[in-house]
């Protein structure tokens, strides 16, 4: 179908407002962010809904009685338009809305001390949302969080764990199926 000059006006308007944007924006520096954020956009425009996970691979050790990040070096999944950040640790949101947040430490099989899980928002040092496991018996727990959080472009999240076993305790790292894990899913812009 044949556009009207009318409609092809239009349409030169409109790109002359984002090329006029842009250019600003590469100007001040910001240029990549942005561009990075208008492609997780783009994607969600398309069907592709962002959403990252990552993995731990290598065992770790948790101190007793001390919130810790997980330490996540590979990943799955992610189509937020570089939402994973492995040499962070964390997932960086692109776009605002309300995501679904997941995780999973996997401990080590001991008899003493509950486990815990928790999700941090930017970095806090201690978890925005904390899940805790029962006092295991003699074999390994995993302790799960799963909550909705209404997330700012640019945030960051991470997976936390600890313990209060009296003593040091490691992860477990069996395949990249059963490990500790984090993942983010955007259900809905906001």
């Amino acid at each position: 179908m044949a556009l009207t000059p009318e409609q092809i006006e239009d349409r030169l308007k409109t790109l002359e407002v984002k090329n006029t944007r842009l250019e600003r924006l590469l100007h001040s520096g910001r240029g990549l962010t942005d561009i990075t954020q208008s492609l997780a956009t783009d994607l969600v425009d398309l069907g592709e809904v962002p959403y990252a996970k990552m993995y731990q691979t290598s065992t770790q050790t948790l101190t007793t009685a001390t919130w810790t990040t997980i330490t996540m070096d590979a990943f799955s999944t992610d189509t937020m338009g570089g939402g994973v950040d492995l040499a962070n640790e964390h997932i960086i949101v692109r776009r605002t809305g309300i995501y679904l947040l997941m995780g999973l430490v996997h401990f080590a099989a001991d008899t003493t001390g509950p486990r815990f899980s928790g999700i941090s928002v930017n970095s806090t040092g201690t978890p925005t949302f904390r899940f805790s496991g029962f006092d295991p018996a003699d074999e390994a727990l995993r302790v799960s969080a799963i909550v909705p959080a209404v997330l700012s472009a640019g945030d960051t999240i991470e997976l936390m764990g600890r313990h209060v076993k009296g003593s040091n305790l490691d992860t477990v790292v069996t395949d990249t199926a059963d490990t500790s894990w984090l993942a983010a899913l955007l259900v809905a812009n906001n």
